[in-house]
């Protein structure tokens, strides 16, 4: 009895002629469905729209409950904006705050570096340890080729038979380079004889590059730019895995800070030696703060060279 009462009244609707948008249709069929329904109505009838109504008596006759509701939404909404905003405000003074220690403590260092420097420059008497600190320390005072690659010597050390760490030839081959990664991945460490050697060569080859180096790329070939590593190998290890090692398709930029707090980093900076031999127009290495020696000194990674390589 209900639905033919129903049918009726929709096709009266329609044969008035009302010719309305969607949203306007809804609304004037939720009037006619409960202005039509009797209280007792309590099933969920669908519009040919596919629009739900739910017991449009009911809801006709407590208006105040949908207001309450929408009310109720909006200060929920307002609330979880705020939260938002201050958890976005709270996260960006932390790392202000954190950054304001990490380089307080590294600018002190460099002050007192300058300061000591200044003390030796001007009221120390010339001597030859005065002499040598100030070759090995200072830009101005250039110490000869020959006098640094005595530093370097490595053939006198001796490999024993036991080692069973990863072997370097010169000049090195991609082999040897994904070798001495997969190496450090298995935890092994490298012996000092190849160590200085690789050292060696890539001071030979540094010394060649100028001060700024500029690199071009176009749409067809994509540059992985690095920042700080700090010691953290797997870090590095993470980096290979989603982009490739580098090569002459995958050119690298790797923006300093290589060494200090991290556990790994000489590991590191023999690894980004080797690929820098390997390409060197396709593996960048940027200097940063702290690929200082009195950097180093303070932040572990003097201590880790001579803890994993006592003299």
């Amino acid at each position: 009895m209900h639905h033919t009462k129903l049918l009726n009244v929709l096709r009266s609707s329609t044969a008035s002629g009302h010719r309305l948008n969607r949203t306007r249709t809804h609304e004037e069929t939720c009037r006619v469905l409960g202005n039509s329904l009797r209280p007792g109505d309590g099933q969920n009838i669908k519009t040919d729209m596919g629009c739900g109504v739910t017991k449009s008596a009911q809801f006709n006759k407590h208006p105040g409950k949908a207001v309450t509701t929408i009310r109720a939404a909006i200060l929920i909404q307002r609330w979880y904006r705020q939260y938002l905003a201050r958890t976005e405000m709270r996260r960006r003074c932390t790392w202000y705050i954190f950054q304001s220690i990490e380089y307080s403590g590294e600018q002190a260092q460099i002050k007192l570096y300058n300061f000591l420097g200044y003390l030796m420059d001007n009221f120390t008497p010339s001597s030859n340890e005065r002499k040598l600190i100030s070759h090995i320390f200072r830009e101005n005072d250039m110490v000869r080729d020959a006098e640094w690659e005595r530093y370097f010597s490595y053939k006198n050390i001796e490999v024993p038979e036991i080692y069973s760490g990863p072997h370097l030839t010169f000049p090195l081959t991609v082999e040897q380079a994904v070798g001495l990664v997969e190496a450090f991945r298995n935890k092994k460490q490298l012996h000092s004889r190849y160590v200085l050697q690789l050292l060696l060569e890539t001071w030979r080859l540094l010394r060649k590059f100028p001060n700024i180096n500029r690199i071009s790329t176009c749409h067809s070939k994509q540059i992985t730019i690095c920042g700080d590593l700090h010691g953290q190998l797997e870090d590095l290890l993470l980096i290979f895995y989603k982009n490739g090692m580098p090569s002459l398709e995958k050119p690298y930029v790797f923006n300093g800070d290589f060494v200090d707090r991290g556990n790994d980093s000489i590991e590191i900076l023999l690894i980004l030696f080797a690929f820098q031999l390997l390409y060197p127009s396709d593996v960048y290495l940027n200097r940063g703060n702290h690929e200082d020696h009195i950097v180093n000194l303070r932040y572990g990674f003097t201590k880790e060279v001579l803890t994993k390589y006592k003299p």
